[in-house]
């Protein structure tokens, strides 16, 4: 089973938005359900593509495909490509993106197409049991960023008893053959998902055991993604309590979103902390994060993003930086790039700046 392409899974959640003191979301969001078929996904014809404002930038023609169907397997070819690696002087863009009467594939081929640029990232979400990539391979140049849920019982993961999901997780990306981002156990800092807990040591002890199952099988094309939220929940550690050691992760990231109704944060209230503690040893990526339209501010939005282009050619540990393009949240936290023509205008900009072509 599949999950459905436009559908969050419910360990998605309201990821990388704060808490409240009281230790609950401060958006009140609730976990959404997996929704799981049997057939085939439905994609909509080009020609009924409804245009998501009617005044973008002019746009050129996009030279990018939509996500093939050759199976995952028959990219590879001979050993496997190197993990993906921070780029000098630049930062890898890219998405998670889920627009109205799109599916995700296609979602990401019409930003691409209106932004007249392609991107580097396409973020995928999965199951702990899903086959990883089962939407086929992307388009040469994008390198999947896939957020694999950790098992609750970190136990079970450790003891071996998961180790057939692990083993065949594992030899799918070594089959693969390009260069992949996986980003395990996200924002294990929080009390929103079933590993986010106390048990700092079992995290570790569980990320290690995966980490060595995938290095046995080779998957030398896989870069580790160890990626908090910003700030951690009540009763849960401060984030380098759960790292699992320098040895066992790539990449650094950060979740981070900022709304009016959290505080109007910066990007450097943010990010500046995890870049202090991990950005001399790791390349950082800023994995998830968008900001919130306000009433009566129709430029709060727009600034928030020309703040954070800003922040990160200032900051030159930063490697990628992944936008959460979606409405699954509403109203204040809805997270698309084009919720006004000042954002979107900011966003362009963004993604035309020449730091963020990596």
């Amino acid at each position: 089973m599949r999950a459905i392409e436009g559908s969050v899974p419910s360990y998605r959640s309201a990821a990388g938005h704060p808490t409240s003191s009281s230790g609950r979301r401060a958006s009140n969001r609730v976990s959404r359900g997996v929704h799981l078929c049997h057939g085939a996904v439905t994609v909509l014809a080009a020609a009924l593509l409804v245009p998501v404002t009617s005044n973008l930038p002019a746009a050129g023609a996009s030279t990018v495909s939509a996500v093939t169907a050759e199976s995952v397997s028959a990219s590879a070819s001979g050993a496997p490509a190197a993990a993906p690696q921070q780029v000098q002087g630049k930062v890898m863009l890219g998405m998670y993106t889920d627009l109205p009467y799109l599916n995700q594939t296609n979602s990401f081929v019409r930003r691409q197409s209106q932004l007249g640029r392609n991107l580097r990232i396409q973020h995928w979400y999965y199951t702990w049991w899903d086959t990883f990539l089962w939407q086929g391979a992307p388009a040469q140049g994008v390198i999947p960023m896939l957020s694999w849920p950790m098992p609750g019982s970190f136990a079970s993961v450790v003891n071996g008893s998961q180790d057939s999901v692990i083993l065949a997780h594992a030899r799918t990306l070594r089959n693969y053959g390009r260069p992949v981002f996986l980003r395990l156990g996200w924002e294990m800092n929080g009390n929103w998902f079933p590993w986010g807990t106390a048990d700092a040591n079992g995290f570790i002890k569980a990320w290690r055991h995966i980490h060595d199952v995938f290095a046995s099988q080779g998957a030398t094309n896989v870069a580790w993604v160890w990626c908090p939220n910003y700030n951690s929940a009540p009763g849960r550690y401060k984030a380098s309590t759960y790292y699992p050691g320098d040895g066992y992760v790539d990449w650094v990231g950060v979740d981070g979103y900022s709304v009016d109704s959290d505080g109007d944060k910066s990007p450097s209230t943010l990010f500046d902390p995890t870049v202090s503690v991990f950005g001399s040893r790791k390349p950082i990526m800023i994995a998830e994060t968008s900001a919130g339209e306000s009433p009566g501010r129709p430029d709060r939005k727009a600034n928030w993003i020309r703040a954070f282009q800003a922040w990160v050619k200032a900051t030159p540990s930063v490697g990628a930086v992944v936008w959460f393009d979606t409405n699954k949240d509403g109203g204040r936290y809805d997270s698309r790039v084009d919720t006004s023509n000042n954002s979107w205008g900011a966003f362009w900009n963004l993604a035309h700046d020449g730091r963020f072509y990596g």
